[in-house]
């Protein structure tokens, strides 16, 4: 089967799949959301460290990673659709889209298929960069941030993978901006989350003196804080606002 063929075929079941899932029998079927808990290793055992995300199923999802600090971005260039069929989830990653960021035809330039509770190598939502993240005791040498893996799972609401017993962690959710300032589950396109105290160091080879880095963290007092350092020396902890603001809202749970 040669590529445009495949790419037909892809694109016939993602339409009849989606046709049968969302509009089977007439009834409403429920929201859904691909979540993505993040791992070190490539059998996603010991402890959940690194970028976890929750994304909506459905929309054409473009700059992910655009609201982890207006400085420091880890967004992808790509644009991406998520699409769902019993416990599978694919995903059409889009590197050149027109028409307003719609997601269709059949120009995709990557595309992939996760199960259920399986282990894999997080798609590229982020960015590949040189963005290193470490969390100063279990990881120390930094790992690249393209390079995490992630228990995937499909729910009904966004679901971040914290244990009970769990720290508080920083959310950061981005809504449909066609609904300004609506920051209501309804209208959630993605969220991405750090787990506790966990540091991202944004390197920039051509300029060493513009390396920064970021500790993404939560006080005592449930506010999120961010440490940043500039070459690991000039340090400053700011507190960020929670309130709902140009369709995105940082907060921190537990």
């Amino acid at each position: 089967m040669n590529k445009f063929i495949f790419k037909i075929f892809i694109l016939i079941s993602f339409i009849i799949l989606n046709n049968n899932y969302y509009f089977s029998l007439g009834y409403t079927v429920p929201q859904l959301y691909a979540n993505f808990i993040p791992y070190q290793n490539g059998k996603c055992t010991g402890e959940s460290i690194g970028v976890g995300l929750s994304i909506t199923i459905g929309p054409c999802i473009s700059n992910i990673g655009s609201i982890v600090g207006s400085n420091f971005e880890v967004k992808s260039t790509s644009t991406f659709s998520l699409f769902i069929n019993a416990l599978r989830v694919g995903i059409f990653q889009y590197d050149k889209v027109e028409n307003g960021d719609k997601c269709f035809g059949r120009d995709y330039s990557e595309f992939y298929t996760y199960k259920n509770g399986t282990c894999n190598l997080t798609p590229p939502f982020l960015s590949a960069g040189n963005h290193l993240i470490s969390n100063g005791t279990i990881i120390t040498n930094g790992l690249p941030l393209n390079s995490q893996y992630s228990i995937f799972s499909i729910t009904e609401t966004p679901f971040f993978g914290l244990p009970s017993n769990s720290i508080n962690t920083q959310v950061y959710t981005q809504f449909n901006n066609e609904n300004q300032n609506n920051c209501s589950l309804s209208n959630q396109l993605y969220s991405i989350y750090f787990t506790n105290n966990l540091e991202i160091n944004f390197n920039n080879h051509n300029n060493k003196e513009n390396n920064y880095s970021i500790t993404y963290s939560c006080d005592s007092n449930n506010q999120p804080t961010q440490n940043i350092c500039n070459n690991n020396t000039q340090c400053n902890t700011e507190e960020v606002p929670l309130d709902c603001s140009n369709s995105q809202s940082i907060y921190c749970i537990s």
